[in-house]
């Protein structure tokens, strides 16, 4: 698993280089009465600068304890080479999987203070899962009545999604009912063939020209087309009609993310997130519980979002999780779901080139070929936003 390391941030002190001090004007009168440097040696002195600059910066990750590293930048990007220089540093610890799985263990077991869990308590028959809670003060509450394993998280200070678990047979209507009543444009689902045989999906979701109905609501649900995108992406035109209430919606369905364990095909996610922005409203994502593949892409979507905030003076993915689980509680729930957050958006800072740098790291010269590789694939993060990766 590849994955996406850190950058801290630099005092005025560490910027510093070294040599600096050498070059102060000296205070003693010998020293001040001593000839003037001549333009030849002061660029020499420069490029002893710029060298030890340079040297001190591709050090920066590896002088560090790892109970001190951090995921994050601390400071906005200035300029297109400073941003190039900061990348390298993460693209130069993509592979440290340790210092992914000591990150997650700090946050883990992280919980919101002051929740409440009185609906999920009185609903226990309709959560898929005894151990996933659903908290009360960001559970989706349908104005028509009825309860919902469903959560409103923040992906931005103006886009919300919901996570919710894959609907149980007698709560399929209130699923369709929270759709319609929230001008739901696009849901994205995140289970495998096999769990969605096993797990009922097709109670939820009516086969292929087929309809659905609900007594629950007087729902029904058609299925109009269906699309195969790719050979685990499949995309479903569905109707859902309530009294004289009508809508279409677009089910995605990705198949090739496993039960506990990292995306198939990091492309394929970014492939995918670049089609739901698409759709008006807030976005559905569901998994079998609605927290460890949905609450991943969740996270995932956050951290995107904070790394394309117009002055970039912080970014974490942990305090995306945390942003996340302020919603959803049991979001992300192992290191390797976690450690996909990283890759996704590694595979976005090097524009698809995740499988090259680690090549580049096996060469003679990996330092050098790796800094290549960041000069040539580097994207300014602003000038991204309609590109098929962002």
């Amino acid at each position: 698993m590849y994955t996406f390391a850190k950058i801290v941030n630099q005092s005025a002190n560490e910027k510093k280089a070294p040599s600096e001090k050498k070059n102060e004007v000296p205070e003693n009168k010998e020293a001040a009465e001593k000839p003037p440097v001549t333009k030849e040696e002061e660029n020499k002195k420069d490029e002893k600068k710029s060298d030890s600059a340079e040297k001190k910066k591709k050090n920066i990750g590896s002088k560090e304890s790892g109970e001190n590293k951090k995921t994050n930048i601390g400071e906005a990007v200035c300029n297109d080479e400073e941003r190039k220089e900061r990348w390298l540093i993460y693209a130069s610890s993509v592979l440290d999987t340790n210092m992914i799985t000591t990150e997650f263990a700090s946050v883990a077991g992280y919980i919101p203070s002051s929740i409440s869990r009185t609906e999920w308590l009185k609903n226990m028959r309709d959560n898929r899962f005894m151990d996933i809670v659903c908290m009360d003060h960001s559970r989706v509450i349908l104005h028509t009545g009825g309860y919902i394993h469903a959560s409103w998280i923040t992906i931005s200070d103006d886009k919300k999604a919901i996570a919710t678990q894959l609907p149980l047979p007698h709560t399929a209507s209130r699923f369709w009912r929270m759709i319609l009543e929230n001008g739901v444009k696009g849901v994205l689902l995140l289970i495998t063939e096999e769990e969605y045989k096993q797990m009922g999906g097709e109670f939820t979701f009516p086969a292929s020209q087929d309809f659905l109905y609900f007594k629950e609501g007087s729902l029904r649900v058609g299925e109009f087309q269906r699309v195969t995108i790719k050979n685990n992406w499949t995309m479903r035109v569905i109707s859902v009609t309530n009294g004289n209430k009508k809508s279409f919606i677009h089910l995605h369905h990705l198949s090739s993310w496993p039960h506990g364990k990292t995306p198939s095909d990091l492309i394929d996610l970014w492939q995918v997130q670049s089609v739901m922005r698409k759709y008006s409203g807030p976005h559905v994502y569901v998994s079998l519980s609605g927290c460890g593949r949905a609450g991943t892409f969740a996270t995932f979507e956050v951290a995107h979002a904070s790394l394309h905030k117009e002055r970039l003076t912080s970014f974490s993915v942990e305090e995306s999780l945390k942003q996340v689980r302020a919603g959803r509680l049991h979001a992300v729930q192992n290191a390797a779901q976690y450690s996909s957050v990283h890759s996704l958006l590694a595979e976005h800072i090097l524009n698809n080139g995740v499988s090259k740098l680690v090549t580049c790291r096996g060469s003679e010269n990996p330092e050098e070929n790796v800094r290549k590789l960041i000069d040539s694939l580097v994207l300014p993060l602003a000038d991204d936003q309609d590109g098929v990766a962002g």
